[in-house]
């Protein structure tokens, strides 16, 4: 099977023109790719960059990669010398030149740069290590160097190799590590990258200040014939795109249109258990696989039962709004307001015909989605600062300060508040004016939403153990899955019933009480995505786009492919279940059959959960769009 061929995209804060950058398509099968990203620092590496960039640009590859990089490097001694050798010439770059030949791939990158591998099949993420075949190569740079700046060539740039390895991968040349582990959750979570990559005005970005380059492939190895040695660079067909990162859309944009055209005539794969950076993949649906086999309730009651047939729903717009940032906080309404949070820094209230009612500056951008009780709004930001507003001013009532991200969203029950944070503890304050009353660490991270009760809450870690806790914060029982959970827990207090996803592909059903596994379903691909326990049955979505509809048992009643990944909790209106995708869709389906019943088309992928009044269904996308969606029968023709 033919590899698919590499594909470049370069991410950063929207509009930023610190990146200089160049690819070449190859021409032919076993032609050379070549790429180029140079970000500088700081303002004054700027003509520096450029005019080492213009060089790198023109020089002929010289038959093989190594000795195109040995004349660079010579390039890069003479400007470092025109340059007055005063400090390091690339202290703060990010600079990375790669070249392919067939499977094999030279990278040279500045030294202090980070390279992280994601293996998009076993949800891996790691070093540059983990790559198939990776190798350092010695640059060899001659030691007098040392006078033109602080560090010579071999201590300044790093030469790499690898092998392109079978499977779906993902590799990004990052500032720092520092860099990374600070916008985790935006490179795991903004953005999916499946198979292509989509251009800028599909309002796909990351919350970070620096653009920063990756790299994609997926498929399986296939022999390609060797490059001839000597070969000059005018004897090969370019696409030859240099530009700057305020204009890097439109130039991307073509190489990822035409990769993006021709994704769409194929049938779309599965999509990686995780992937660090990427577009929701927009091809075509898979032929339905629905058949009968032997966001949450925004008012806290029981969900209706299905007995009712949904039909054909008309899924009118009623309104949008546009922000700057994304929105994956999902949507809470409450007695007469719609409230969510976004990325922006702002928690959000909005009557149901769409005008502002107020709106409230937190320290930092909301990913999790607010908490309504007693008419007080609770969210958190990624600051970690907890916080209590009036639901009906916006007024701040208490903030509590928990010095850790937090992403997932607060519980309350009765007069007590329960946050989890992602260093992994659950943080209990008092709901009347924020003062702590006890902390527990349980995890090394806890990003999945918290589960609460008359008398428990329920939580559970990355590494897929599962904790129940008293209000005390005695631990009652813990559990492992065995396998990472992104999955928030849903809870059937009748039926002694625990619910959750996991990475491992199943849906897993516990005792609320004990702890004890009852049953687990195996899915076709990562469940992620939340489940819902309704009257009548349990629904959840996969990573492969599947929504299930499961009995309390955990036997499978019907499932249907719903287009695309399902990061969301389902949510039932009526005699309908309704889902958001990551291929920007809002899906209906009959809550009894699974047939479908209707479907809206947002912007761009969808991370958040909807929220409904009844009457209209709100959700928000990682556009930065926020849609209001009128439920109704069809128009009369």
């Amino acid at each position: 099977m033919k590899m698919k061929r590499t594909s470049f995209v370069c991410f950063g804060a929207q509009g930023s023109k610190d990146a200089l950058v160049y690819q070449e398509i190859p021409g032919r099968e076993g032609g050379e790719e070549f790429f180029l990203f140079f970000s500088p620092g700081k303002p004054e590496q700027e003509p520096i960059l450029r005019t080492l960039f213009r060089e790198a640009v023109s020089a002929s590859r010289l038959g093989a990669p190594v000795h195109y990089f040995s004349r660079f490097l010579e390039q890069f001694k003479a400007l470092a010398a025109s340059a007055g050798g005063e400090g390091d010439v690339l202290e703060g770059v990010l600079l990375m030149i790669e070249i392919r030949r067939g499977n094999d791939v030279h990278i040279l990158c500045n030294r202090d740069a980070v390279i992280v591998h994601s293996d998009g099949r076993t949800g891996r993420r790691d070093s540059a290590e983990s790559l198939n075949g990776f190798s350092e190569v010695p640059l060899g740079s001659a030691k007098d160097q040392r006078d033109l700046f602080r560090r010579a060539p071999e201590d300044t740039f790093s030469l790499y190799r690898f092998m392109l390895a079978e499977g779906e991968h993902t590799v990004i040349l990052a500032p720092s590590s520092e860099f990374v582990a600070r916008h985790d959750e935006s490179l795991r979570n903004s953005v999916f990258f499946p198979s292509f990559e989509f251009p800028r005005d599909a309002g796909i970005d990351l919350a970070v200040s620096r653009s920063f380059p990756a790299i994609h492939w997926k498929g399986g190895l296939t022999e390609v014939a060797s490059a001839p040695e000597e070969r000059s660079a005018s004897g090969r067909k370019r696409t030859n795109v240099p530009l700057v990162a305020g204009g890097l859309a439109g130039a991307i944009a073509v190489v990822i249109l035409i990769g993006s055209l021709a994704m769409r005539e194929k049938s779309r794969g599965p999509e990686p258990a995780i992937a660090l950076l990427g577009a929701a993949d927009a091809a075509k649906k898979k032929s339905s696989d629905s058949g009968r086999a032997a966001g949450p309730s925004t008012s806290g009651e029981r969900e209706p039962a299905e007995t009712e047939r949904a039909g054909r729903i008309d899924l009118p717009e009623a309104w949008k709004r546009g922000f700057e940032a994304p929105i994956t906080s999902s949507v809470r309404y409450y007695r007469g307001k719609v409230y969510f949070g976004c990325r922006d820094g702002y928690l959000y209230a909005f009557t149901p015909g769409g005008e502002l009612a107020w709106k409230y500056r937190s320290g930092g951008g909301i990913g999790a989605s607010p908490c309504c009780v007693n008419d007080r709004v609770i969210s958190a930001d990624y600051r970690g600062n907890l916080f209590c507003l009036d639901a009906n001013s916006g007024k701040a009532l208490w903030s509590f300060p928990t010095r850790s991200k937090i992403v997932s969203t607060p519980e309350s029950s009765g007069d007590i508040v329960f946050a989890a944070t992602t260093d992994g503890r659950i943080i209990a304050v008092r709901l009347g004016d924020g003062r702590k009353l006890w902390d527990r660490k349980l995890g090394p991270s806890i990003r999945a939403n918290l589960a609460a009760g008359k008398d428990f809450v329920l939580a559970v870690t990355t590494d897929g153990t599962l904790v129940r806790l008293d209000r005390r914060g005695t631990i009652v029982w813990k559990t492992n899955a065995g396998a990472g959970v992104a999955s928030s827990p849903a809870c059937d207090e009748e039926r002694d019933l625990v619910v959750f996803g996991a990475k491992d592909g199943a849906v897993h059903g516990g005792s609320l009480s004990s702890g004890a596994r009852v049953w687990k379903y195996s899915a076709d691909s990562a469940v992620d995505g939340s489940p819902l326990c309704g009257r009548d049955a349990i629904f959840v979505g996969s990573k492969n786009g599947t929504l299930y509809s499961l009995s309390f048992d955990g036997s499978l009643r019907w499932k249907r492919d719903v287009g695309g990944a399902v990061h969301s909790k389902p949510l039932i209106a009526g005699a309908a279940v309704f889902v958001t995708t990551y291929t920007a869709e809002l899906v209906a389906l009959d809550a009894a059959s699974g047939e479908p019943a209707g479907e809206y088309r947002a912007s761009s992928p969808i991370y958040s959960s909807p929220g409904t009044d009844g009457k209209r269904l709100y959700f928000g996308s990682n556009g930065g769009v926020f849609h209001a969606v009128r439920i109704g029968a069809p128009a009369a023709s």
